[in-house]
């Protein structure tokens, strides 16, 4: 079937004559460039997890840190929509969390009053455990002393991984038995339901909490809510050979949901090793997509899996319902959205041989198959710096991608941010795709292009061939009025016969143009 697929993929290259959009592109309307960097003064800094409010501002959530002595604390950072400090959010744009322990953030969300809700683990000085961390602050930065105990929760050896809030403003909160997790064979997996003022929920579980005894446990677990209020959780263990997937299915009550895989569980076989990084829960069907890294023989790559509602892997997405790229260096998936038209965007970081690190989304249809109309084949790879990843995702109201992550040289890094245009298109957004034909074709030696522009704007056109090798720059950034243009392109003189694509830019959004010699 995948074959097929595939097969079925060339073959519409090959005939279809009409365009298609590449996005993927930086929004230069965000800092000039769609890249901003927040330093917090001598010490590195990395984002760990975005929210956008209702309002467009972006908030972006992680830690502080020196890697020279014990010191890491959480840090927040508020944007206007246009990548400017929000200078009333905080101390001019900026929060760090002074406590005077160590403390690691994981997680942040919004509750229904926009109040900021955010989690990690807090490692007391004198104390020989660590405690599961629920931090709130109020929409302007100031901690909200009405939350749990002056503004905080704190639970004894519990080492959370991962927190979202519910559409009822109700906190599931996941990790692990700090106790037992280094003991063979006795992991237990902790899932936590709070009450929005920060007080266990005791319809929950016991006292709030359920407990669940897995033979082995990865480091990172996570969570999603379904619309029917099921808690789904996904992680990795030890299976005969090699590492799996698990993914495990509670009623609101906290019991487990037995119509769910074998009795609420479900565990995947990927072949390789795999380790589980987050799970999402498609808006428009309830399929489960598990997003991790497997370790195939050659090197670290992107992992998809998806499941039906009732726990079966599902056959039409990737093969079998896996779908992991191939690599040529190491790759690890970090976060994922799933977009409103059904394909799934994911995000993460690359590392070359040279130890150099770069921030890396890959973007899948509904079908597993990577989307050629997005980056480089499905691909886009920013280089921000010697050193950058991104370890969170979000999707604005407009459409456009929101990464977050780390930037900066051998020595720094600092919190980084960039924006992406998606192309994907909102419910009530005006459509601005230009509209491009072009005659004759098959072509000779030259090749009228006409276009109608919503607004003016300068184009670029590149020569492809159909390998998806760039020949020649044909059209260098030309000033084009809005409204109905014509231009007369001049091809290569020793171009041979065969399949190619013009491809048009205006530096937010491409188009490619199959043409036959």
């Amino acid at each position: 079937m995948k074959q097929f697929r595939l097969l079925f993929l060339s073959v519409l290259l090959l005939l279809a004559p009409a365009s298609f959009s590449q996005f993927g592109t930086l929004d230069s309307d965000f800092s000039d460039d769609g890249k901003v960097l927040t330093t917090f003064g001598e010490f590195h800094s990395s984002v760990r997890s975005i929210v956008i409010q209702p309002d467009g501002k972006i908030i972006a959530a992680g830690d502080i840190f020196d890697t020279n002595r014990p010191f890491s604390q959480f840090a927040l950072s508020r944007y206007n929509s246009d990548g400017s400090l929000d200078e009333e959010f905080g101390l001019k744009g900026r929060i760090i969390e002074n406590s005077g322990t160590q403390m690691h953030l994981h997680s942040m969300s919004l509750q229904l009053d926009d109040k900021i809700l955010v989690a990690g683990i807090e490692f007391p000085s004198k104390s020989k455990t660590s405690f599961s961390l629920l931090r709130r602050y109020n929409s302007e930065g100031t901690v909200d002393l009405s939350f749990g105990t002056a503004g905080k929760v704190l639970l004894n050896s519990i080492f959370s991984t991962s927190m979202t809030v519910h559409e009822d403003g109700k906190i599931i909160l996941v990790g692990y038995s700090v106790h037992h997790f280094f003991k063979p064979n006795n992991y237990v997996l902790m899932v936590m339901r709070f009450n929005q003022d920060g007080t266990l929920d005791d319809s929950f579980g016991v006292n709030g909490v359920v407990q669940t005894k897995i033979r082995s446990l990865g480091a990172q677990i996570s969570v999603a809510v379904q619309n029917d209020n099921k808690i789904v959780v996904s992680a990795d263990i030890l299976g005969i050979n090699d590492r799996d997937i698990i993914i495990l299915r509670y009623l609101s009550d906290g019991s487990f949901d037995t119509d769910f895989g074998n009795k609420g569980v479900v565990v995947v076989d990927a072949k390789y090793d795999n380790a589980a990084e987050t799970v999402k829960i498609q808006p428009l069907d309830g399929k489960i997509v598990v997003g991790g890294t497997s370790e195939p023989p050659l090197s670290y790559s992107f992992m998809l899996a998806r499941l039906l509602p009732n726990g079966d892997l599902d056959s039409d997405f990737g093969d079998s319902g896996l779908a992991i790229t191939e690599a040529a260096n190491s790759e690890q998936l970090k976060s994922l959205v799933v977009q409103s038209d059904g394909m799934i965007l994911t995000c993460g970081l690359v590392r070359y041989a040279t130890k150099d690190e770069e921030i890396i989304l890959k973007r899948f249809g509904s079908d597993g198959i990577l989307d050629w109309t997005f980056g480089k084949y499905g691909v886009v790879v920013t280089d921000f710096d010697l050193r950058s990843g991104t370890a969170s995702m979000a999707m604005q109201a407009d459409g456009r991608i929101m990464a977050g992550g780390y930037a900066g040289g051998s020595s720094k890094v600092d919190f980084a941010l960039l924006r992406y245009i998606s192309g994907v298109k909102v419910e009530g957004q005006a459509d601005e795709k230009n509209i491009f034909s072009i005659s004759p074709n098959p072509v000779d030696k030259t090749v009228n292009l006409a276009f109608d522009l919503k607004y003016s704007q300068g184009l670029t056109v590149d020569l492809y061939d159909f390998n998806g090798r760039k020949i020649q720059n044909v059209l260098q950034r030309k000033d084009f009025p809005a409204g109905t243009n014509s231009y007369t392109i001049e091809l290569p003189e020793n171009l041979t016969k065969g399949i190619y694509f013009l491809n048009i830019s205006n530096g937010k959004s491409t188009s490619n143009l199959k043409i036959v010699k």
